[in-house]
Order: C-alpha cells, then structure tokens, then sequence
C-alpha cells in the first residue's frame, strides 16, 4: 500500500475512460484546453527550443567563458531553428491558418488542438536532432545556414501535414 505521505498525480485529456469509482476516489482540477491560447503555445514551444537542450548532454549546457558566455552547438543549431520557424508561428501565419484549417477537416480520432500541436512539436524536434546528427556525422562541414534556410521550411510543411492531417479520412 502508498504511505500515507506519498501523494500520485495523474495528467490525462479526458475522463472518458474512467470509472465513477476513479472519479470520486479522485481530487480533480480541470482547466480547459482554452486556458491557452495558440500563441502562448507557440511561444512557449520556441522558447524552450532556444533554451532547453534536446540532447540533454551536460556539455550542451551554456559554458562560462572568459568575457563572455559561450552557447554549445547544440543550442546554436536549436537557436537557428527557433529563428527560421518564428514567422511561421505568428496568428495569421502558416501553422496557425493549417491548425484552423485541420480543425475543419474530418478525421478518424477526435481532433484536438493540443494533441495535434503536440505532435507537431514531436516532429519539428525531431527534424533537429537530425540536423545535429548531420553536424555530428559530417563535422568538417555541418550544415550551413543557407542549407538550413532551405531545408526547415519543406520539413515544417511535412511535419504539419503528418501532425494536422495523418489521421484525416482519405476520400
């Protein structure tokens, strides 16, 4: 049995699925997928994007140099990331208007803004561990940013199209 002294937290999307003995043996607090809007989303996913490493090496972390402060690779690719994607994340701008548009569209599992956000989020992290992994396997000559430029919009276009649509009904 738990001690006394131990609390547990469970994070789920719905009750759908729970039992009427879950839900009143349960404390509950619900906040509604509106708490957040869709920019703050978007802000929050650039920002940890420029600040958190995805590798989670410890020499990934911001070293302390001499006058300055030195920024790891990793955090430079993921800064060059987060720049390239900035204006596709604005309100009016491409991830917005396909999020609206996806959300219109018939699909098999039920659509959700976050889930579909967060499946974005998943592939876009993906797509820079793959740049790093380029960097890493071809460090005589990583990625330049004219490469970059080119190559983060066609992957956001994929990745959109998977996240928002992968589940829609083919006609």
């Amino acid at each position: 049995s738990i001690p006394r002294n131990v609390k547990i937290m469970f994070e789920v999307t719905d009750l759908k699925h729970a039992t009427q003995a879950t839900v009143s043996r349960c404390g509950m607090v619900w906040f509604s997928e509106d708490v957040l809007s869709t920019e703050m989303i978007f802000s929050n996913y650039l920002a940890k994007l420029r600040q958190i490493p995805l590798e989670g090496e410890d020499d990934t972390l911001i070293r302390e140099s001499k006058a300055e402060q030195e920024v790891s690779p990793t955090l430079r690719v993921q800064r060059d990331v987060a720049s390239l994607l900035q204006p596709y994340f604005t309100p009016d701008n491409l991830v917005a208007k396909c999020l609206e548009y996806a959300a219109t569209q018939e699909h098999i599992m039920d659509f959700t803004r976050l889930r579909a956000l967060g499946s974005l989020f998943s592939m876009l992290n993906q797509m820079v561990r793959n740049i790093l992994l380029y960097n890493h396997q071809h460090a005589d000559f990583p990625m330049q940013s004219d490469q970059l430029e080119a190559y983060v919009p066609k992957s956001l276009v994929y990745s959109i199209l998977w996240s928002f649509t992968g589940d829609s009904k083919m006609r």
